[in-house]
């Protein structure tokens, strides 16, 4: 009953993700759903007949499913990198900044900071 309360989440997610795709995407997630509730359906009811379990009985089955599931998700979802610093063009003396970074540049301009950030002497 609480489930539907993830979709909307889920179909905003995909439309921020390709707005010009999102009615092909939200199209397939909702597919994928309907696959996921028959194929629960028919597992569930092939559980029961293979083990001989009664209905009140598929609640440790169902756990197990979501555990085993959670455990998979954890497993295979990809953590974002953490966002590198910008670098940022030092001003020169005319005023302007400068935006070449080779090493040449760096060790002839006088005055500047190394590559490793401690001041030329």
């Amino acid at each position: 009953m609480t489930v539907g309360i993830i979709v909307v989440p889920q179909q905003h997610r995909l439309i921020a993700l390709s707005p010009a795709a999102a009615p092909v995407l939200l199209g397939l997630n909702s597919s994928a759903l309907y696959i996921g509730v028959a194929l629960g359906g028919g597992f569930g009811g092939l559980t029961q007949e293979w083990f001989g379990l009664a209905p009140a009985e598929l609640g440790l089955v169902a756990a197990a499913v979501t555990a085993l599931t959670l455990l998979w998700h954890l497993g295979t979802t990809r953590h974002p990198a953490a966002p590198a610093a910008p670098m940022t063009p030092e001003p020169t003396s005319a005023g302007r900044n400068r935006t070449d970074r080779s090493p040449l540049n760096l060790s002839v301009s006088l005055g500047r900071c190394r590559r490793d950030g401690r001041p030329d002497q």
